[in-house]
């Protein structure tokens, strides 16, 4: 697990998106979202493992780590990260 894949994903997700925009199919607005909701995950996984809270297993899992690590560190708590990444699921 890396920035970098969080990164392609969300590079993949751009792509996928401009194609959307050329020709309007669904389809590939979903596929860009999903790319795009994957580089979330990648990078939030990333958040998680280097604050040393560990790597969830599940999706559940993901967002009691997130909550445990937003209550313990004010900087992040200030950022929002928690109420962001429920908005955006």
């Amino acid at each position: 697990m890396s920035i970098e894949e969080a990164w392609r994903a969300l590079a993949h997700a751009r792509e996928g998106f401009e194609r959307f925009k050329e020709n309007g199919d669904p389809l590939l607005l979903r596929d860009a979202c999903e790319k795009a909701w994957l580089a979330v995950l990648l990078a939030t996984d990333l958040l998680l493992v280097r604050s040393g809270v560990g790597k969830p297993s599940s999706y559940a899992e993901r967002k009691a780590m997130l909550r445990r690590l937003v209550a313990g560190r004010a900087e992040l708590a200030e950022l929002g990260l928690d109420d962001k990444f429920y908005a955006r699921a």
